[in-house]
């Protein structure tokens, strides 16, 4: 997730109707995307398609529109409950999901879905917002349509920052036109050293003999929903990483998970005072399984304090190796906490698709835009839509 700096005292009012940010002591209004501001064909869209979100009594009409343009027997097809999940607003019963319909065929030409991080904690103010899929009928051919999907977003929503994660080719051009930060997502892994290689390959090659120096000088533990629960909203370690988290934010997303189990380790100093949580999930092809974080509460520079304990639970759980895909952080953090980038060593292969499982590297592109100055741009793999089944 993008750490976002606190914004300068002069930026005090934020539309809830628009995605522009007022600035006093100029005569502009700062827009996320204003690329898309008097383009010739927005009006006549606007005339022609109803654009807006799908509301819940339209699920059937959405799913049709993926299911026959996007992906035959897509997870959101196949399971409702994901699909709200994911991205229905319970309050209004609507999705997050722009469609527009056009007036005279009554049909859905293109969608534009998208999660924002009060998907997960309706609390959270600062808009963050992470567009997951963006489709354009192929039989339809109307110049715009696509970019008007966003245009109605940022028009309708107080957006600080947009994040994309996993973007095809065409999109990418796209993204990098409308001056978005664009970068590749890395893998950092940690074998078992006493293991066994089956979903991976060449890795214990490459990793070498695991050394247990530096000692270890924090503990790692699980952390049961109850004990989290307990902790304070307000701690520290909750805006280490992005102030569009919050501590219920990482209980729905996660506790609450309809379908997948997820597992919190705390990192706790000598008198039990929590420093970092990391929040994983065990990935596997029916043989082997591994462990993948798949986001971290907290600074990454703890791992190094719990490197040898990581090691210690792969051997005991039997797990092949553990991995963390992110963008962001400093490289050393993950090195001085025992794990290598994957993408340093040409003849190793570590998969990131399970579902179906894939034994090929995958490097994802990201994208990043934000009205906030100087902010660091970090993700995780459970930003966005990426960790989320792809079959029942």
């Amino acid at each position: 997730m993008p750490l976002i700096l606190p914004l300068p005292n002069r930026i005090i009012n934020v539309r809830r109707k628009t995605a522009k940010l007022l600035f006093w002591g100029k005569d502009i209004m700062t827009d996320i995307l204003q690329e898309l501001d008097g383009k010739a064909y927005t009006a006549d869209i606007y005339k022609d398609y109803e654009i807006r979100l799908c509301r819940g009594d339209e699920y059937e009409d959405n799913q049709a529109l993926l299911d026959n343009y996007w992906r035959k027997d897509h997870i959101f097809v196949l399971s409702k409950e994901m699909f709200d999940y994911q991205h229905l607003d319970k309050r209004t019963n609507e999705y997050h999901f722009i469609i527009a319909r056009e007036r005279k065929t009554n049909e859905i030409h293109a969608a534009l879905g998208f999660v924002p991080t009060s998907q997960y904690d309706a609390d959270i103010e600062r808009m963050m917002v992470w567009p997951c899929i963006w489709i354009n009928r192929k039989d339809v051919h109307r110049k715009g349509l696509g970019a008007t999907m966003y245009h109605y977003l940022k028009e309708n929503y107080p957006i600080e920052t947009i994040s994309i994660l996993g973007i095809s080719e065409t999109a990418l051009a796209i993204y990098q036109h409308w001056n978005f930060t664009t970068g590749k997502i890395k893998q950092y892994v940690m074998p078992n050293v006493k293991g066994r290689e089956h979903l991976a390959k060449g890795l214990l090659n490459a990793y070498g003999e695991f050394s247990k120096k530096p000692a270890d000088t924090m503990r790692l533990c699980p952390l049961e929903r109850a004990d989290y629960e307990r902790l304070d909203p307000r701690d520290p370690i909750f805006t280490v990483n992005t102030k569009y988290k919050s501590k219920s934010y990482y209980i729905n997303r996660y506790f609450e998970h309809p379908m997948y189990a997820y597992s919190f380790f705390a990192i706790t100093d000598c008198d039990g005072r929590i420093a970092a949580i990391l929040i994983a999930r065990v990935c596997g092809d029916g043989e082997a399984n591994c462990l993948r974080i798949v986001d971290l509460i907290g600074d990454a520079a703890y791992l190094a304090c719990v490197r040898t304990q990581i090691q210690e639970l792969l051997q005991a759980e039997n797990y092949e190796y553990i991995d963390f895909l992110e963008f962001g952080l400093e490289d050393q953090l993950l090195k001085n906490g025992g794990f290598i980038n994957r993408g340093e060593y040409a003849d190793v292969i570590v998969p990131n698709y399970f579902e179906p499982f894939l034994r090929e590297n995958v490097d994802l592109d990201c994208a990043f835009k934000t009205v906030v100055r100087d902010a660091k741009f970090i993700i995780f793999k459970a930003d966005a839509d990426q960790d989320r089944p792809n079959v029942l």
